[in-house]
């Protein structure tokens, strides 16, 4: 049986502590005031709308059906009664100490607890939440998030959890607000203040890259930005948590079980791996590069290819060919072809000339 993630409030800041909403979240907070019962649903399966094929739909793949506020069905069940749901029903209060990186990102995600109180007032209960918001032309990413969410964590991959989905069409630049689980003590790897880690600190982080690579692309899911910023660890055991997955694909429908050991092997399959590879890179150079001991820190792009294949690419690849992937034959030659070409551009000469 599903269990609820709505438990009793905690504790928040005292009304004279409170920060201002942004016009962001207080458009939230106006839209949350206005949901009738009328307008609040179960959240529907979205994994139905991801292709499997690499494609990310152009267009909102709902065909415009979302409407108002679409909650987990478990979450919704104490609503079920129709009169529960009047205005000011849902409340919402920001949390700024909840803020650990994801405010950073570009979608500028925002934290706080999300109050549901009955008309009858028989229930009075509270969740923590983290709202992303899109705007309307972009409602197909909020769709492929929350539907790669929901295939992960069916999968068995730790991903957020998606509890709603907040269309609100009445506002000035409408849009969705996706709604998952506040997570505690989970980071983005851009929180940290890489300066003051230890070398050990360090390379516990890097494996947490790493191991997101490999938990992710065993099953033939990339995710499409995996920057430091979009990619998220516990802070006392190292545990990784996917999110920001909105430009993720899986490729499972592309990728016969068979394919790799023989033939060409899907260009597709190089392109995402490789494109995976570029954002670790990318975030390399500007968390981990700057910080190394001096005479440990890569002087050229042949010194930072080499601390990239020892402390990422073959350790990655030597825990994917460990796993049980039904698919390791095709992924261990897209990683061939990815290094010998990385390996090319940059040492300017075959992988096998070394």
């Amino acid at each position: 049986m599903e269990q609820s993630h709505f438990e009793q409030a905690p504790e928040v800041l005292p009304d004279q502590e409170r920060l201002p909403l942004t016009p962001i979240q207080a458009a939230f907070l106006e839209r949350l005031a206005t949901l009738r019962d009328s307008s609040v649903g179960p959240l529907p399966d979205f994994t139905e709308y991801l292709t499997h094929y690499g494609r990310i739909p152009s267009h909102d793949p709902t065909s415009g059906t979302l409407a108002g506020m679409c909650l987990s069905r478990v979450d919704l069940q104490p609503f079920a009664e129709a009169g529960e749901v009047t205005p000011n029903s849902f409340t919402f209060d920001a949390q700024p100490t909840l803020e650990l990186g994801r405010e950073n990102s570009w979608r500028k995600v925002f934290f706080g607890q999300m109050h549901m109180e009955s008309r009858s007032g028989t229930i009075d209960k509270s969740v923590q939440v983290a709202v992303k918001r899109f705007p309307k032309d972009e409602i197909h990413y909020a769709v492929q998030e929350a539907a790669m969410l929901q295939y992960l964590q069916q999968q068995g991959v730790p991903a957020l959890e998606v509890i709603g989905l907040l269309m609100h069409e009445e506002a000035e630049e409408p849009g969705v607000y996706l709604l998952t689980r506040f997570t505690q003590e989970v980071i983005s790897l851009d929180n940290p203040d890489w300066s003051k880690l230890s070398p050990k600190e360090m390379q516990d982080q890097l494996r947490a890259v790493r191991n997101t690579l490999v938990t992710l692309h065993q099953g033939l899911v990339f995710h499409g930005d995996a920057e430091f910023k979009n990619i998220g660890v516990g802070e006392r055991d190292g545990s990784i948590v996917v999110f920001d997955v909105e430009r993720a694909v899986s490729l499972r429908d592309a990728v016969s079980q068979e394919e790799g050991a023989e033939g060409e092997v899907p260009i597709r399959l190089i392109q995402e791996m490789s494109a995976d590879f570029s954002s670790v890179q990318k975030s390399l150079r500007k968390y981990v590069y700057p910080n190394l001991p001096e005479d440990h820190r890569p002087k050229n792009d042949k010194e930072r290819f080499e601390y990239e294949l020892n402390h990422i690419l073959e350790p990655y690849h030597m825990a994917l060919m460990e796993s049980d992937s039904p698919y390791k034959s095709a992924l261990d030659r897209a990683y061939r072809t990815v290094l010998e070409r990385k390996h090319r551009e940059v040492m300017g000469e075959p992988i096998m000339q070394r």
